[in-house]
Parts: structure tokens; sequence; C-alpha cells
């Protein structure tokens, strides 16, 4: 089955870093169960909306199917379930955030990430982030940006990666 995709205003620019000397980390900013979560820029490739995934049986239950994205299959795992959160199945508002890895330079999809809403682009500095390393809280986050209004619970890439299906 063939999905068209919608793309949506937040793009990934190569050659954009995490961290800027003067002005700190750039983060993608979206919701899952009324908490705010960030991603680095970096590693976002798009943001589209979903009609429809392809199911996998027997998949583990974080992992809400296949999204074929410009031909090539990339799995989609639910952000709800990865934080414990109720997974709620209504594709038409929620949002997928794709991922890279940059091995070689390249830029290649790996996973998508489903996601309530995405918020917005941030930029922080180091002193903003207070870091989470081998915290009971979660393995999957890696700090905690204060905001004045709510926290930005940071996900931890890496870990995020370990959890893909291996293809």
């Amino acid at each position: 089955m063939l999905i068209n995709t919608t793309r949506l205003p937040i793009r990934y620019h190569p050659g954009s870093p995490d961290l800027h000397p003067d002005t700190g980390y750039t983060l993608v900013s979206f919701g899952l169960a009324h908490q705010h979560y960030g991603l680095p820029l970096s590693v976002v490739l798009q943001v589209v909306r979903v009609p429809a995934l392809v199911l996998l049986t027997g998949a583990p239950s974080y992992v809400c199917g296949m999204l074929n994205l410009h031909g090539s299959y990339i799995p989609i795992m639910s952000g709800r379930a990865l934080v414990n959160a109720p997974v709620v199945c209504d594709l038409n508002d929620q949002i997928i955030i794709v991922g890279r890895v940059n091995e070689q330079g390249d830029s290649l999809p790996i996973y998508g990430l489903l996601v309530d809403q995405v918020y917005d682009v941030y930029q922080y500095d180091d002193q903003q982030i207070t870091p989470l390393t081998n915290h009971v809280a979660s393995a999957l986050l890696q700090g905690i940006i204060q905001r004045s209004d709510y926290p930005i619970l940071l996900l931890n890439v890496d870990e995020l990666l370990a959890l893909v299906p291996s293809q």
C-alpha cells in the first residue's frame, strides 16, 4: 500500500548542528499525553501527517506499523506507548517525526515517532539543561529543560534507536 504523506513546515537543514557556540542546542518540541518532549533538530528529517500505516503482526507493542516514506518502509514507534501513556490511534491528528542517524554523512530515514503534536523549534544553552544520566525516571530521557511555563523532557536518541526492530 502506497501512502501519500504531506510535509509539514518543520524540516531538517543539512549542516545544522545541535549545538551552536553562540546560541546553544536546537530542539524540536512536541507533545505526548500533556507533556512536552524534545529531540535534537539534527535528527529530524521531516515532519509528516499520516493517513494510514502498514500494520505488523507480532511487532513489539510500541511499534505502530510501517510507513512508506518515498519508497522506503520505516518502522513507526508510538511515543505514547514509550512513555506508558494511553495509546490514541487517531492518525489524522497525529504527527510523525522521522529520525535519522548521521553515519557517513548520509541523511537516511531510520524510524518514525508518532506524537500528539509538534509545537516548535527552540534553542537552549547548556546551562538550561539538567542532565539525567542513568536516572531511575526513564532510560529514554537524556535531560530536562525547565522553562518558566513548563519543562521539556529531552529524549535520548541512542536509546530510541536501540528500540527500532532490526531490518
